[in-house]
Protein backbone atom coordinates (compact mmCIF):
# COMPACT_ATOMS: atom_id res chain seq x y z
CA UNK A 1 0.00 0.00 0.00
CA UNK A 2 1.02 3.54 -0.81
CA UNK A 3 2.60 5.83 2.24
CA UNK A 4 1.72 9.76 2.82
CA UNK A 5 5.21 11.76 1.12
CA UNK A 6 4.72 14.07 3.70
CA UNK A 7 2.71 12.59 7.03
CA UNK A 8 3.34 8.40 6.22
CA UNK A 9 0.11 7.19 6.71
CA UNK A 10 -1.24 4.83 4.32
CA UNK A 11 -4.95 5.22 5.02
CA UNK A 12 -5.73 8.53 3.97
CA UNK A 13 -6.65 8.44 0.16
CA UNK A 14 -5.03 9.58 -2.64
CA UNK A 15 -6.46 12.20 -5.48
CA UNK A 16 -5.58 11.22 -8.80
CA UNK A 17 -2.88 12.50 -10.85
CA UNK A 18 -2.19 10.77 -14.22
CA UNK A 19 1.21 11.70 -15.05
CA UNK A 20 2.53 9.59 -12.02
CA UNK A 21 3.27 6.25 -12.48
CA UNK A 22 0.92 4.81 -10.31
CA UNK A 23 -1.68 7.52 -11.40
CA UNK A 24 -1.97 9.07 -7.84
CA UNK A 25 -0.98 12.07 -6.12
CA UNK A 26 2.41 11.43 -3.94
CA UNK A 27 0.82 13.02 -0.47
CA UNK A 28 -2.74 11.82 0.84
CA UNK A 29 -6.18 13.79 0.69
CA UNK A 30 -5.68 15.50 4.38
CA UNK A 31 -1.80 16.65 3.39
CA UNK A 32 -3.31 17.32 -0.16
CA UNK A 33 -6.12 19.65 1.77
CA UNK A 34 -3.93 20.94 4.69
CA UNK A 35 -1.44 22.95 1.65
CA UNK A 36 -4.16 23.85 -0.12
CA UNK A 37 -5.26 26.24 3.01
CA UNK A 38 -1.75 26.93 3.53
CA UNK A 39 -1.69 28.56 0.65
CA UNK A 40 -5.11 30.18 0.18
CA UNK A 41 -4.53 31.91 3.25
CA UNK A 42 -0.59 33.18 2.28
CA UNK A 43 -2.00 34.46 -1.49
CA UNK A 44 -5.70 35.45 -0.05
CA UNK A 45 -4.97 38.54 -1.83
CA UNK A 46 -3.60 38.06 -4.85
CA UNK A 47 -7.09 35.77 -5.30
CA UNK A 48 -9.25 38.09 -4.59
CA UNK A 49 -7.56 40.50 -7.29
CA UNK A 50 -7.52 37.92 -9.49
CA UNK A 51 -11.24 37.12 -8.99
CA UNK A 52 -12.01 40.88 -9.58
CA UNK A 53 -9.75 41.04 -12.67
CA UNK A 54 -11.70 37.86 -14.22
CA UNK A 55 -15.07 39.39 -13.27
CA UNK A 56 -14.50 42.64 -15.09
CA UNK A 57 -13.44 40.98 -18.18
CA UNK A 58 -16.20 38.89 -18.11
CA UNK A 59 -18.23 41.97 -17.69
CA UNK A 60 -16.45 43.13 -20.55
CA UNK A 61 -16.91 40.09 -22.84
CA UNK A 62 -20.64 40.16 -21.63
CA UNK A 63 -21.37 44.04 -23.15
CA UNK A 64 -19.34 43.30 -26.42
CA UNK A 65 -21.73 40.27 -26.97
CA UNK A 66 -24.84 42.42 -25.78
CA UNK A 67 -23.53 44.75 -28.63
CA UNK A 68 -23.21 42.44 -31.32
CA UNK A 69 -26.91 41.19 -30.42
CA UNK A 70 -27.96 44.81 -31.06
CA UNK A 71 -26.49 45.10 -34.35
CA UNK A 72 -27.61 41.64 -35.53
CA UNK A 73 -31.46 41.74 -34.22
CA UNK A 74 -33.47 43.93 -36.35
CA UNK A 75 -36.55 44.65 -33.67
CA UNK A 76 -36.59 46.29 -30.09
CA UNK A 77 -38.77 43.31 -29.42
CA UNK A 78 -36.19 40.55 -29.82
CA UNK A 79 -33.80 42.97 -28.00
CA UNK A 80 -36.51 42.80 -25.26
CA UNK A 81 -37.30 38.90 -25.23
CA UNK A 82 -33.11 38.33 -24.91
CA UNK A 83 -32.88 39.98 -21.92
CA UNK A 84 -35.86 38.62 -20.61
CA UNK A 85 -34.24 35.24 -21.70
CA UNK A 86 -31.35 36.44 -19.55
CA UNK A 87 -33.60 36.79 -16.60
CA UNK A 88 -34.89 33.96 -16.80
CA UNK A 89 -31.92 31.65 -16.77
CA UNK A 90 -29.97 33.87 -14.05
CA UNK A 91 -33.13 32.80 -11.97
CA UNK A 92 -33.16 28.95 -13.33
CA UNK A 93 -29.17 28.56 -13.61
CA UNK A 94 -27.15 31.14 -10.85
CA UNK A 95 -23.39 31.38 -11.11
CA UNK A 96 -22.69 31.46 -14.90
CA UNK A 97 -20.86 34.25 -16.95
CA UNK A 98 -22.45 36.71 -18.32
CA UNK A 99 -20.94 35.48 -21.30
CA UNK A 100 -22.79 32.24 -20.84
CA UNK A 101 -26.48 33.80 -19.99
CA UNK A 102 -26.15 35.41 -23.54
CA UNK A 103 -25.01 32.44 -25.15
CA UNK A 104 -27.83 30.93 -24.20
CA UNK A 105 -30.36 33.81 -24.35
CA UNK A 106 -29.15 33.65 -28.20
CA UNK A 107 -30.20 30.02 -28.32
CA UNK A 108 -33.04 29.97 -27.22
CA UNK A 109 -34.32 33.14 -28.84
CA UNK A 110 -32.86 31.42 -32.50
CA UNK A 111 -35.15 28.83 -31.48
CA UNK A 112 -37.75 30.66 -30.73
CA UNK A 113 -37.78 32.71 -33.87
CA UNK A 114 -37.13 30.56 -36.66
CA UNK A 115 -36.72 27.20 -35.44
CA UNK A 116 -33.36 25.20 -33.90
CA UNK A 117 -32.15 24.15 -37.51
CA UNK A 118 -32.63 27.44 -39.03
CA UNK A 119 -31.88 29.87 -36.41
CA UNK A 120 -29.08 32.64 -36.64
CA UNK A 121 -27.11 30.99 -33.79
CA UNK A 122 -28.15 27.43 -33.89
CA UNK A 123 -24.45 26.87 -36.07
CA UNK A 124 -22.65 27.63 -32.99
CA UNK A 125 -24.29 24.89 -31.16
CA UNK A 126 -21.58 22.97 -33.01
CA UNK A 127 -19.06 24.80 -32.69
CA UNK A 128 -16.43 24.95 -29.48
CA UNK A 129 -17.38 28.09 -26.89
CA UNK A 130 -14.05 29.68 -27.67
CA UNK A 131 -14.33 30.06 -31.30
CA UNK A 132 -17.80 31.10 -30.69
CA UNK A 133 -16.03 33.62 -28.86
CA UNK A 134 -13.86 34.46 -31.13
CA UNK A 135 -16.21 35.12 -34.02
CA UNK A 136 -17.59 37.17 -32.43
CA UNK A 137 -14.49 39.43 -31.49
CA UNK A 138 -14.30 38.79 -27.95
Amino acid sequence: MKSCKRCGSDSNGYYPQTRNKDGLRPYCKMCDKAQSRITYHKNKELLKIRKEKLKKTNMIKGERIRDYVESVLNNDDDLERVNEIVLEIKTDEPGLSEVEYMIRALDQLSFELKGAADGMFSMAKSMRRDDKLRDLGI
